[in-house]
């Protein structure tokens, strides 16, 4: 089920920011979408144009490490007892379990330090954690969604089109882990976080085609919202 974000208004952003040991002035850029949008390679490009301009926060998660991630990099992989103990000890700005005793939560130490260093942040996480963000943050959360469905005009029949899920379901037979259930089960998903990308009117990047093309498009929004440039041409 979708749901439409309560914004929290100047004086209580203001309190979140001090909260968390962030300046009054801090904002960052949220990249969230449907499982199999490329949102993760497109985060590693942008972060590549944008050396030691830009960087991307890294969150805890209680799940095992994937072939080729990285402690410190891609995530950190912590214990349960581990995660509980930073939500005790409010180290984490919000958190989600996302299956029993697999959570993901982000690091309220990682944004001051990236802060600190001067570095504009941008934050990939699930559509329940880009939500929370924006209602602690408003904003100075801005919301990209990716997406990768395909559309087909039908003429004169009263609509813009009929959206297919072509290039998504694939993209997640692909995977690993895929399994008729699970690529069900994210392909239901995906369509309610649709509909929570409208209803919250956040920016929408349909990754289907040339990825240089999402790249692009995400360095402009960079561009209006921190004012830089990228210091490696692509």
């Amino acid at each position: 089920m979708s749901k439409i974000i309560t914004t929290p208004d100047a004086h209580t952003v203001r309190n979140n920011l001090l909260r968390f040991g962030l300046p009054k002035d801090f904002k960052f850029l949220i990249i969230t979408g449907t499982s199999g949008s490329g949102n993760t390679t497109i985060v590693e490009m942008i972060c590549d144009m944008f050396l030691n301009i830009l960087k991307k926060s890294t969150t805890y998660t209680t799940r095992a490490p994937r072939e080729k991630e990285t402690h410190g990099v891609d995530y950190y992989f912590i214990k349960v007892s581990e995660f509980f103990e930073k939500i005790r000890s409010s180290e984490l700005i919000e958190h989600e379990e996302v299956y029993k005793n697999l959570f993901y939560g982000t690091s309220a130490l990682e944004f001051r330090q990236l802060s600190n260093r001067g570095l504009k942040i941008i934050h990939v996480c699930d559509v329940k954690g880009a939500l929370k963000m924006q209602e602690i943050f408003g904003d100075h959360a801005r919301v990209i969604f990716i997406d990768a469905v395909d559309r087909i005009d039908v003429g004169n029949f009263g609509t813009n089109g009929i959206y297919l899920n072509t290039t998504l379901r694939k993209r997640l037979s692909e995977r690993k882990d895929s399994s008729p259930q699970k690529d069900a089960e994210r392909l239901f998903a995906a369509a309610n976080e649709r509909i929570t990308c409208k209803v919250n009117r956040w920016q929408l990047i349909n990754n289907i085609g040339n990825i240089d093309d999402s790249v692009f498009a995400i360095k402009f929004i960079l561009h209006e919202f921190f004012g830089i440039e990228p210091n490696k041409a692509k």
